[in-house]
């Protein structure tokens, strides 16, 4: 399981309350983003249990023929296991490359106060996807549905 360090990193992190949850019975969805003209698929990953709040813990994962491997880079001191959390994605790019940009919502709030929904863009940089500038149409987008 190409998530399994990063759920236990987060069920071992005595501030998230979740010892003794069993990593390999953590209900996963994963959602098919691309099937690229290589033998490569990437899927979208996401744990979304209530612990979380709105903004479950998301991965983007990689299978091919050799096995999976998550491409979401772990920053241990900030993110406990993940580093992207939302409630939805899209895909920004064509479907048919082999590594598209990727945005992920996740709820918020706007300066002054009140609930927004924020945007996040990842695209693949080396060996991880990173974050990346979003389009301008991104936040005005989601805030508009």
């Amino acid at each position: 399981m190409a998530v399994q360090p990063s759920i236990q990193a987060i069920v071992n992190n005595k501030a998230t309350g979740m010892e003794g949850t069993a990593v390999e019975g953590v209900p996963l969805r994963a959602v098919r983003i691309t099937r690229g003209t290589t033998d490569s698929t990437l899927y979208v990953v996401s744990w979304d249990d209530r612990s979380f709040g709105v903004n479950g813990a998301i991965w983007i994962v990689e299978l091919t023929s050799k096995g999976a491997r998550n491409l979401t880079q772990l920053r241990h001191d900030q993110s406990h296991g993940y580093s992207l959390g939302g409630f939805g994605f899209e895909v920004l790019s064509p479907k048919s490359e082999v590594y598209p940009e990727i945005m992920i919502a996740s709820s918020g709030f706007k300066d002054g106060g009140g609930a927004e929904a924020e945007d996040m863009c990842f695209r693949k940089s080396g060996k991880y996807y990173e974050n990346t500038v979003c389009p301008v149409t991104c936040h005005k987008t989601l805030n508009s549905r």
